[in-house]
């Protein structure tokens, strides 16, 4: 039988658009193949840097019970909102240095038990720690008790309210009176980065001429944009500051006074 032009030109249409439809929709497979395979890759990359960061933190933490000289699970767990075990060890450092006496935080918790055991077992110095949540202070009081280390440490109920920090009105601790006259460490955790913009920017002002020649001063948190953009104001503002670089997982940001005299 005979098929009819027509039909042939039918017939080869049919089949070139059928050959058209498969190689497009190859295409499309292998594309997608491909963009499985690197999400792939980026999910396990992303899973081995999660378990790489918790195994680094968990060998830090062992670090610190050992320089501690505490039993496993005598502090409080370090994770959440607490200063991770990495900084930790950084700030048990720098509270361990035999210049080192009077030490300052913003913000309390796990943080103040282990620079006071650190004190403690120095055998001296003090951590003065200002707390604007009465909670939270109550909690790092009763952690202090705990530990046998109120000689080493006291907790300040700060509440935040609208003060005058040099020729400004901020929102920040309402602090009435300054238990020390110098400070040889600073470490800033609070307020809350919500509370509002900027929140920890009036720590640097307030305690700067307090702060003594060779004062380390540890902004937690450094990973947010706020942050970075404080230690930027801070470093424009007092140019007698330089930046140290540091491996912490929430990459805090670490300045040292540089001494003139």
């Amino acid at each position: 039988m005979l098929i009819s032009p027509g039909l042939l030109f039918i017939i080869f249409c049919c089949c070139f658009s059928t050959l058209v439809l498969l190689s497009y929709l190859f295409v499309k497979i292998r594309n997608l193949h491909l963009q499985i395979y690197q999400l792939a890759d980026s999910v396990q990359d992303v899973g081995e840097i999660k378990i790489q960061g918790f195994l680094k933190q968990l060998q830090c933490l062992d670090t610190l019970y050992s320089r501690l000289e505490l039993d496993k699970g005598t502090l409080s767990p370090a994770w959440g909102w607490t200063a991770l075990p990495d900084l930790l060890c950084f700030l048990q450092e720098e509270a361990a240095k035999k210049e080192v006496k009077t030490i300052v935080e913003c913000g309390s918790g796990l943080s103040t038990a282990v620079i006071a055991s650190t004190l403690a077992k120095k055998g001296f110095g003090h951590v003065y720690s200002f707390e604007h949540d009465k909670n939270c202070a109550a909690s790092s009081k009763r952690e202090l008790e705990k530990l046998g280390l109120t000689k080493f440490a006291t907790i300040i109920e700060s509440p935040l309210a609208e003060i005058q920090v040099g020729q400004k009105e901020v929102y920040w601790y309402n602090i009435k009176d300054l238990p020390f006259d110098s400070c040889d460490l600073l470490f800033i955790d609070g307020p809350p980065v919500n509370s509002t913009k900027l929140a920890r920017h009036p720590a640097l002002p307030f305690f700067e001429k307090s702060l003594s020649k060779n004062a380390c001063v540890i902004l937690d948190d450094g990973i947010r944009a706020d942050e970075q953009e404080i230690a930027k104001l801070w470093l424009n503002k007092y140019p007698n500051f330089k930046t140290e670089p540091n491996l912490t997982e929430r990459q805090a940001i670490i300045l040292r006074k540089i001494c003139t005299q």
